[in-house]
């Protein structure tokens, strides 16, 4: 959908919600919704006018309101289907008492659970409310599609704030101290129920297709949402972190965008609690009623901005000179949205004007007029610049030689007591491998703030081991089930794997070998049937890291594996591999900001992939055993997503591809690929290829934000490959020197899809 019938230029305005949201707009989101001229402007209804309105009339009015506005800036025409205040509650099955005011029509839950430990609470779609509600987004949908935005992926509020509508707020704060266990239990369905809501909300809303807003517009392509705790309140500290924050975070984490509603004063003493959610990109501060609305808050803003979280200034900004104050005041986060005084297009030139002048504004009017495509701002950074920004300084603090604790202990127990000694330094520890090779029968455990460096000599897994040969400490494997999804992963941070003087990594001469526990054929245990224990190096929730100036050879499945991982840097790095699934470097699942540089030799699969995939692959009928990933499969939002990725100076030769985007439910984007070549044999299908499989749930548009410059093949059956609808990608300087192969092959239907040549463009 590249435009709206009340925003014509519909796809530059995402393009810039998207850059918000990544943190690199270079501007505030600036809102304006000024009455056409020489047209009675109409009211945008109510919200909740529907609960006593004819549901067609009420969306014929929201058009009629679109009709006669400018949506200037970045401004988004939505409308959503709201109802009352209560609404999961309701759909969880609570009757909703109505009350006439003098202002209309207020509406809350009745309690009705008597018994937290007995009492079941579940998604009731037999429930009044919930029938009405999806006629009303059926009749918006109808109405509204392709004309305006119509949806969110939370159209209630939740957490607490649900609880204390089905067991009233003194019962509940009761509860805290008498059966703790019990809010801890209804929480847990009620988080089982929200998920099931929010799945139908948006297949109804058809969130995937449209994108979505906030609860005050802010859109985003994927899952937007305003949540909450009012009732934290009415708690302190230690309740809310125990009761509200842990469901707070899991709720979140369901989401693409979020611009969290922080109501009252009471609430205030949780904002650093809910700043460390980091998918929380925007506080909306409210003061509540009475005398609090006129007090200068500004102390408030300066503590979010020192945060690290976007402010929505509401209260607007009646200049440029105004606006370009308050984004220098408030912009550590490079969020910000801000409501701008401007009666008609000129007017709102001059705000852009103002921050063009600025010299940090990025919007996309400049963008689209020279056909690029935007990858994020981690493309325009050098190798250099990205560990500088990125990468933890080396420390020169402890330095532990593995040699010196070989005396009466194996090679693993060598290092794992090298590793020991070095943490109980308090600076940043080294630990050398050197004088000999290292052959171990067990995987190391690299923890945070440690560098391995392995000095001319080879790190070796002995034979008949079913392990990795390094990986991350913080991933705690399951006892029972030692091969599948692990009982726990915790975060790992700054550490380094650095070769030097010839250094190799390799995996057993003589690999492990059993019998399939599927088929009871004894075999070696090699490739991705066989899970993420076959990998050489497998990180999960590490930020800051590096590694470089090895060689890897004899790897049983992929070299390396990421999942959940950030802001990494790969580099200098040799592959020849030979073996089923001979991947180098995969990003899976929740990897983002990370660029590979410098990879050559040889791979038997994919040497660089960002694969984005949903759901296992083992099932009965399969050949799969055990997952490739410890953390499993089943993310959402942000979680399942891959990003900001950065390849470049790849030389390598092989099978399969040089470097690969593959999305399926989750998506890839931000994506910039540069310089890859075929230096060695290859007999590959393409050097680089975007394309959709191994599941279901792909959506035009999953695949985007890609950037593929300067790929040279020698002996893949096409340079490039598109196979899946992409949005906004762009080959620049693509060759192929093969005589009898083709330089390209697209499939698909994809929007802003395109091949230059940059010489003749």
């Amino acid at each position: 959908m590249s435009e709206l019938e009340f925003r014509k230029d519909f796809d530059d305005v995402r393009q810039n919600w998207r850059r918000f949201w990544d943190g690199t707009l270079g501007r505030p989101i600036l809102l304006v919704e000024p009455p056409k001229k020489g047209v009675d402007p109409v009211q945008k209804p109510a919200w909740g006018a529907a609960l006593s309105h004819d549901y067609g009339e009420i969306v014929d009015q929201a058009l009629r309101w679109a009709e006669t506005h400018e949506f200037l800036g970045d401004s988004v025409p939505f409308y959503l289907p709201s109802l009352i205040i209560d609404l999961m509650p309701a759909f969880l099955g609570a009757d909703i008492h109505s009350i006439r005011e003098t202002w209309g029509t207020d509406t809350h839950a009745k309690p009705f659970i008597e018994d937290l430990n007995s009492t079941e609470i579940k998604f009731c779609r037999d429930s009044p409310w919930w029938e009405r509600w999806v006629r009303l987004a059926e009749c918006i949908k109808r109405k509204c599609a392709g004309r305006l935005i119509f949806g969110t992926a939370q159209p209630y509020y939740n957490n607490l704030d649900t609880l204390a509508a089905l067991r009233g707020n003194v019962q509940l704060m009761t509860d805290f101290y008498d059966n703790p266990d019990g809010v801890h239990q209804a929480m847990k369905q009620i988080m089982t129920a929200h998920a099931e809501v929010m799945d139908e909300v948006c297949r109804i809303l058809e969130v995937e297709e449209y994108g979505s807003v906030t609860g005050h517009g802010f859109y985003a392509d994927g899952k937007a949402a305003t949540p909450q705790c009012d009732f934290g309140y009415n708690i302190g500290k230690e309740h809310f972190d125990e009761f509200a924050l842990p469901y707070l975070r899991q709720e979140i984490d369901r989401f693409d965008a979020v611009e969290y509603h922080l109501d009252g004063l009471g609430n205030i003493t949780h904002l650093e609690s809910i700043c460390t959610i980091d998918k929380v990109r925007v506080i909306q501060w409210v003061p509540g009623a009475g005398e609090s609305l006129s007090k200068d808050w500004t102390w408030l803003y300066e503590r979010i901005n020192a945060l690290g979280k976007g402010l929505w200034c509401w209260w607007g900004a009646d200049s440029p000179k105004t606006a370009v104050a308050l984004w220098e005041k408030f912009n550590k986060s490079d969020r910000m949205i801000l409501n701008v005084h401007a009666e008609d297009r000129d007017a709102m030139a001059r705000y852009m004007e103002a921050f063009d002048n600025l010299g940090t504004a990025r919007s996309s009017r400049r963008s689209g007029t020279s056909g690029g495509v935007y990858c994020g701002e981690l493309a325009k950074l050098s190798s250099a610049e990205f560990a500088d920004r990125y990468i933890p300084k080396r420390v020169h603090g402890c330095c532990v030689r593995a040699a010196d604790f070989l005396p009466g202990r194996s090679p693993s127990e060598a290092i794992e007591s090298a590793i020991t000694s070095a943490r109980e330094s308090a600076t940043p520890r080294i630990v050398v491998l050197d004088s000999q090779d290292w052959i171990i029968d067990r995987t190391i455990l690299l923890p945070s703030n440690t560098e391995l460096v392995i000095d001319a000599c080879r790190l070796k897994l002995a034979d008949g081991v079913h392990d990795n040969i390094i990986r991350a400490a913080g991933i705690l494997p399951n006892p029972a089930d030692p091969f599948g999804v692990c009982l726990s992963v915790e975060p790992t941070a700054n550490i380094r794997i650095t070769g030097r003087n010839n250094a190799a990594i390799e995996g057993a001469d003589n690999p492990y070998t059993a019998a399939n526990p599927k088929t009871g054929i004894v075999e070696e245990w090699l490739g991705d049937f066989f899970g993420w224990r076959t990998v050489g190096i497998q990180l999960s929730r590490v930020t800051g890291y590096e590694m470089s100036g090895f060689t890897m050879r004899k790897t049983h499945c992929w070299a390396i594996s990421q999942e959940q991982c950030s802001h990494g840097y790969l580099h200098d790095i040799v592959f020849d591999t030979d073996v089923k699934n001979g991947d180098g470097i995969n990003f899976r699942n929740g990897c983002s900001f990370c660029l590979v540089d410098s990879i050559s030799g040889s791979t038997s699969d994919d040497t660089v992939a960002c694969t984005a995939l949903h759901g296992t692959l083992i099932t009965p009928a399969s050949r799969y055993i055990f997952p490739m990933q410890p953390m499993g499969w089943e993310f959402e939002g942000d979680a399942a997503n891959i990003h900001d990725i950065v390849v470049r100076n790849i030389r390598t030769g092989g099978l399969c591809h040089g470097v690969i985007c593959l999305a399926t439910s989750p998506k890839v984007y931000n994506i910039a690929i540069e310089n890859v070549f075929e230096e060695e044999a290859s007999s590959r299908e393409s050097c680089v290829k975007i394309y959709t499989g191994y599941g279901s749930g792909y959506r035009r548009g999953n695949l985007r934000n890609i950037s593929v410059r300067n790929v040279v093949s020698r002996g893949a059956s096409f340079s490039v490959m598109v196979k899946a609808g992409v949005k906004d990608v762009r080959f620049t300087d693509i060759k192929q020197l093969r005589p009898d192969a083709a330089t390209h092959l697209f499939e698909g239907e994809s929007e802003n899809l395109s091949m230059v040549d940059s010489a003749s463009s």
